[in-house]
């Protein structure tokens, strides 16, 4: 049987908080399936017999995180080409932790994304995947830590090549961001 001894788990999102900008970093503080409703069994969010709406990310991750993130950003211009974001309009992305939502559909309606906020003050993302990934390391005591970059506002206003931001910006943050993470924690 194979040991797992951690989960580092990266992508994009779109950003709920209206202060987050495509390129920008969201590492999650705690995750949470804002589609998840088994009322009236159990509250709206809550993970039936387990009485947990989120699920918190490993503290030493965040910590890791934060601080290759923070370098990342101020640094940019040494992994990417600043004329490559520029069509994306990252000028000067920001780190932030926090709320991810998750969901088994696409997020890109105002309205959606509001009843996100709404439901759940302080989330800052939404995605797909993070919330099921949380849920199964939490339950085989995996330590786990959900990265994110902001590739959209959630609300139809995109007008990015999807594709092309996830090859020329997404792909490139995680390539940098998931080896600089592995260095720290191997320090710790």
């Amino acid at each position: 049987m194979l040991h797992v001894s951690y989960i580092l788990f990266t992508g994009v999102a779109g950003a709920v908080d209206e202060k987050l900008n495509i390129g920008d970093i969201v590492i999650g503080e705690k995750c949470f399936q804002h589609d998840l409703d088994p009322s009236p069994l159990f509250p709206k969010h809550t993970i039936p017999l387990t009485d947990k709406k989120f699920i918190s990310c490993d503290a030493h991750w965040i910590d890791a995180a934060q601080t290759v993130a923070q370098h990342f950003v101020r640094n940019l211009d040494q992994a990417i080409d600043p004329t490559t974001l520029l069509p994306f309009g990252i000028t000067a992305p920001q780190v932030h932790v926090g709320i991810i939502a998750s969901g088994d559909q696409f997020i890109g309606d105002a309205d959606q994304t509001q009843t996100i906020a709404q439901e759940t003050p302080g989330t800052l993302a939404v995605e797909m995947e993070g919330a099921a990934v949380a849920q199964v390391c939490s339950e085989h005591q995996v330590p786990f830590l959900v990265l994110r970059v902001i590739s959209d506002k959630a609300n139809h206003e995109a007008h990015i090549n999807f594709m092309a931001f996830i090859q020329a910006v997404a792909a490139q943050y995680s390539l940098h961001l998931v080896s600089a993470i592995l260095r720290e924690m191997r320090g710790l």
